[in-house]
């Protein structure tokens, strides 16, 4: 191969500078990208299952107080049942949370009520009566016909939650059943202000799967997509894709439940958006990817400072070295770069020495005597 073909010192130092450069880049942009959506997914997942428990938490909490005051009634009133009316009427407050309070005997026969209603009505059949006679009990969101009938104003029915047990009698068995019903618009509006400060959707899954209260209008095929995700039964954290194509990351709490608050049966599923992280990552990756940038940049600068100071005098001096081995009385430049830069002057130095004639004008070995 003839020298002309061959690559230069230069050329090859620059492919390599660039190769480098490329190299180094490319990594450091999967690494970035790489690392930051696992930071994302990470962050996301502990938001979302974090402030999940937490308002599950919360609301547990919330109608636990409830429970512990009903507590208290129950044992009051077994006391002095006289006192029944004023203390009901007192927990109850305006009643825009609690909508009603009721004792009602063994037979069923409602014997107090806050604000009289229900009085002398006979609840025998009531889920709440019934269930509140065996023990602690706590209901899903549901109608009650009977209570809605005498508080509906408007056309929007009438939800609640309820809370019942037993009113302990002198004797051991129960001498009647206390109910707590609490207003499910109430609850809405607890959850729903409870997710906008957590920044997460919030629904609670009824014992059906069903969703029971949303934080947000959401659609049917999202609906479905929370069921699904509530009937794993397990604590869990998954991805989720709305049916607007958001991606969503979603935590389940199996069980919404307080110290003693009687279990209603409920999940909670909260969902977070990653859009609300996106921008920030976002910003962490232009700032990475701007440092690599500049890593890149002085990675070249540096090389082309190498290639100034140290490999374009070494060229030079080789192209000296060339022509002085054809014949060039040109004299090579003192080097002042590298040890080798150095050797390689010496030896041009020593290969035009070889080739000059000696004093007198004679070059080559002596001629040998006549024979």
């Amino acid at each position: 191969m003839r020298a002309s073909s061959r690559p230069s010192l230069t050329g090859s130092f620059v492919a390599f500078t660039i190769s480098v450069v490329v190299v180094v880049v490319l990594c450091l942009a999967y690494f970035i990208h790489g690392q930051s959506q696992r930071a994302l997914d990470g962050a996301l997942d502990r938001a979302v299952r974090l402030r999940t428990q937490a308002a599950s938490k919360e609301i547990a909490r919330t109608l636990h107080a409830d429970w512990r005051d009903l507590t208290f009634l129950a044992q009051a009133i077994a006391k002095r049942p006289e006192d029944a009316q004023a203390l009901m009427d007192g927990m109850r407050g305006d009643g825009n949370r609690v909508a009603w309070i009721g004792y009602a005997g063994v037979d069923g026969t409602v014997q107090a009520a806050t604000g009289g209603m229900l009085l002398g009505a006979n609840v025998k059949k009531q889920p709440w009566f019934q269930s509140g006679l065996m023990g602690g009990f706590g209901s899903d969101v549901h109608d009650a016909k009977l209570l809605a009938s005498l508080m509906q104003k408007g056309d929007e029915p009438l939800r609640f939650i309820q809370l019942a047990l037993p009113i302990p009698g002198p004797d051991g068995p129960p001498q009647g059943v206390l109910g707590m019903h609490i207003r499910a618009d109430w609850l809405h509006t607890y959850v729903r202000e409870l997710a906008q400060s957590m920044g997460v959707d919030l629904f609670l899954i009824a014992p059906d799967g069903s969703v029971s209260v949303a934080s947000r209008p959401t659609s049917q095929e999202n609906f479905a997509a929370i069921s699904r995700v509530a009937a794993v039964g397990v604590a869990r954290s998954m991805r989720m894709t709305d049916s607007d194509g958001s991606t969503r990351f979603a935590a389940l709490v199996p069980n919404v439940t307080y110290g003693d608050l009687p279990n209603f049966g409920w999940h909670m599923v909260g969902k977070i958006n990653t859009q609300s992280l996106l921008a920030v990552v976002e910003d962490l990756r232009v700032g990475a990817l701007t440092m690599a940038a500049v890593a890149a940049l002085t990675i070249a600068a540096l090389c082309a400072a190498y290639q100034a100071l140290f490999l374009r005098p070494l060229v030079r001096l080789v192209g000296v070295a060339h022509r002085i081995a054809h014949g060039s009385p040109e004299r090579p430049p003192a080097p002042t770069s590298t040890k080798e830069a150095a050797l390689l002057a010496d030896a041009a130095v020593l290969l035009q020495r070889a080739d000059s004639p000696p004093p007198g004008g004679h070059h080559g070995p002596d001629p040998l005597p006549p024979a």
